[in-house]
């Protein structure tokens, strides 16, 4: 069938279009990401040979890994992908530590066969405990429930099969293949390996003979590296605390359009909304500057999407035309109609909207509405400032209810020899609906009711501007010309916490976010309250208190699963303290990438840290269980945790690194801080990078302490 000659068909959305996009960034990142560990591993094993086998082992357990998807029923999607490019970094640390033991072993004299078989079976148990402790942080997100289950739980699922993926493979292919370079290729490998004067290994020798003084004058002044450890962990929290934004400030997007929203009474007709989305049509239509008009309507809700071809975009038109609207709102009476404007074009201070919401806190309802509005005028001095809002109770645009006044002129009502009365009387027979309250008894109850006529929603503003009033004189006045038409914003709810009334001042700061922090700022120090009543800063409704309960949840499992793992591995209850201790020190990292990126703390962040406490475990496992294998073999104390952090000091340094470099595509990206995985991978690498530099040092004087203390 055919559609009608007026009537034609438009693609206004195309979502594989985003799709293709989307997954031509994700082979590129992980094409960055395959070069960037090459380059690494070829700076640490100074040949091609090596890295070509670790290399190798990314395609093998990604192949392995879709294998399990099938097996498992998961889709390949966007989610899953994602999870497997920011694991690209991670499938290579278990083949890593292989390789670099079997190789050690080989540069110690061992045979081919020797080394491929005990440099595998004497890091097979701190790689299984290592990477079951990744692993094991997803488990909770099973429990997960609505939006963060749809986004997080693919992402986990990938993430958990590739490395387990990973960890097959580096105990099968990675030993055979390098038992197979060393038997047939010895020679050629291990002068690249030990030849004295290429200038990697002499820089590799220097780097690990000062990380040996540096480690023995930490363990000599043992107080002084804790004290320097805790001092660096409060003032890193100090900063983020401060300065850092907990939550999403939300983003619509990188095109700048505006959206009118029109929200009808109940039971509303949909010819009344189509007349008023209509109404709003016929001023944007024609406009050379308006790209296209998208318009949604149901008999209770309407919205119209003004979209800006991009050369406007940035210029005074959005603006403009915003303000048009408003006022063109203004004029419509009955519906609750909103004007938004989204994107850079409004917010040209960064890629976000930088609104601010100061929450003022009382006992006293009228005592709280005085201070809001104190507010509301002080914000109103700077240039910066628009939309203030004092009579905020919520966070969405829905809320911001606005009442029409009329104000009667009596002087004019004199001139025209008018009563007060009479205008409201005609007033009252155009509304259909009267004006006062009256009161009724039922069952023993007075109620208050107020009578309306049907029909009394279908009014508009500008006709009852023009309405007629009829005088005593026999003349004709409209009621424009002795009353006067407006607006006012007013509360759409009385909110209480904690037994206070609650009140939010909302505004938009047209400039660079951290600018309008400072002013947000300088407006709580300045401001003086009476004693019982608080002014503080609004936090973004990022996450509802459910969503966070379960983040909640899931970290304190997830660390709970860790020490499960590490104490079976150990043995011991004590040593796998040692090892959850990287967290905090992790956390070092995340509180400063964090401040010095200016980077909002979101959702995706508190999932980068679920991540981190699966990662960076990872490392002190490997030094100490190494360690204690030394300590077995009669080794002393501090001997054995010199020379086992000075044997592990290369595979970490080399796992580190393939995990940061393989992670950086998805923060060095063009517009990668759009999506939903930046802060994530953001976090975790703050996180790995300081945990990798402090792993080194602090965990080698915890465990001489808690050793030293379990044997005393």
């Amino acid at each position: 069938s055919k559609f009608p000659p007026t009537m034609r068909l438009i693609k206004e959305y195309d979502q594989s279009e985003d799709i293709r996009k989307e997954l031509a960034n994700l082979s590129s990142r992980a094409a960055f990401c395959i070069l960037v560990i090459f380059l690494v591993l070829l700076v640490f094993l100074r040949n091609f040979i090596s890295p070509a086998i670790i290399l190798s082992t990314i395609f093998f357990s990604v192949m392995l890994t879709i294998n399990f998807f099938y097996l498992a029923d998961i889709s390949l999607n966007l989610l899953t992908l994602a999870g497997l490019a920011l694991g690209f970094g991670m499938l290579v640390d278990t083949s890593i530590v292989v390789f670099d033991n079997i190789f050690r072993y080989r540069e110690q004299g061992a045979e081919p066969y020797i080394a491929a078989l005990q440099g595998t079976k004497e890091v097979a148990l701190p790689i299984i405990a290592s990477t079951l402790t990744t692993i094991s942080v997803f488990i909770p997100f099973l429990y997960m429930t609505g939006e963060l289950r749809i986004y997080y739980l693919p992402f986990a699922m990938a993430v958990g099969l590739s490395l387990f993926s990973s960890l097959i493979v580096a105990f099968t292919f990675t030993p055979s293949l390098a038992l197979h370079i060393l038997r047939r290729r010895h020679e050629a490998v291990e002068n690249h390996l030990n030849h004295p004067k290429t200038k990697s290994r002499f820089l590799l020798q220097f780097l690990v003979k000062s990380y040996r003084l540096f480690l023995a004058f930490f363990l000599r002044h043992k107080i002084f590296t804790i004290f320097l450890t805790v001092l660096l962990f409060g003032a890193s929290y100090r900063l983020f605390d401060k300065y850092v934004t907990k939550g999403s400030i939300w983003s619509w997007g990188g095109d700048t359009y505006i959206r009118v929203g029109i929200r009808m009474p109940t039971g509303a007709e949909l010819a009344r909304t189509d007349e008023i989305a209509r109404f709003f049509e016929s001023k944007i239509l024609g406009n050379k500057n308006v790209k296209k008009v998208f318009t949604n309507l149901s008999s209770e809700y309407g919205s119209i999407e003004i979209r800006f071809p991009r050369e406007v975009q940035l210029t005074a038109v959005p603006l403009v035309l915003k303000e048009k609207l408003i006022s063109y709102a203004a004029q419509i009476a009955g519906p609750n109609v909103s004007v938004s404007g989204f994107g850079p074009g409004f917010y040209r201070g960064g890629g976000s909207s930088p609104s601010f919401r100061l929450e003022v806190l009382g006992y006293n309802y009228n005592e709280v509405k005085r201070i809001a509005g104190a507010l509301g005028k002080r914000l109103q001095r700077n240039a910066r400032v628009r939309d203030v809002n004092t009579n905020s109770s919520f966070w969405y645009g829905g809320d911001n209810l606005f009442e029409m006044t009329l104000r009667i002129d009596r002087r004019k009502l004199q001139r025209f020899n008018l009563t007060p009365t009479a205008v409201l009387n005609s007033v009252q027979a155009y509304l259909k609906e009267s004006l006062d309250w009256r009161r009724i008894k039922i069952g023993g109850r007075e109620l208050e009711y107020r009578v309306k006529m049907k029909g009394y929603r279908d009014f508009q503003l500008s006709e009852l501007e023009r309405l007629i009033l009829h005088t005593s004189r026999h003349e004709q006045v409209r009621l424009n010309q002795v009353a006067k038409f407006g607006q006012r914003k007013v509360l759409s709810r009385i909110v209480r916490a904690n037994q206070q009334y609650q009140r939010w001042v909302s505004f938009e700061y047209r400039g660079p976010y951290k600018l309008g922090n400072r002013f947000v700022d300088s407006i709580l120090n300045s401001t003086q309250l009476p004693p019982g009543y608080k002014v503080k800063r609004g936090t973004f409704f990022f996450l509802r208190e459910e969503e966070k309960q379960q983040i909640y949840w899931v970290m304190a499992f997830s660390v709970l699963l860790v020490y499960m793992v590490t104490a079976g591995l150990f043995e011991s209850l004590l040593y796998p303290l040692v090892v959850i201790l990287t967290v905090p020190l992790a956390l070092i990292g995340v509180f400063l990438i964090f401040y010095f990126t200016d980077t909002n703390f979101d959702r995706s962040a508190y999932i980068g840290v679920i991540l981190l406490a699966g990662i960076v475990v990872n490392n002190a496992i490997i030094l100490v269980d190494h360690i204690n294998l030394l300590r077995h073999k009669g080794i002393a104390l501090l001997d054995a945790v010199i020379q086992g952090a000075q044997d592990r000091f290369r595979p970490i340094i080399m796992t580190s690194a393939t995990t940061i470099l393989g992670l950086l595509p998805l923060v060095l990206f063009a517009g990668a801080e759009k999506g939903i995985w930046y802060a994530l991978a953001l976090s975790t690498i703050g996180g790995l990078f300081s945990s990798t530099l402090l792993v080194l040092v602090v965990i080698p004087v915890v465990y001489v302490i808690f050793s030293r203390r379990r044997k005393a």
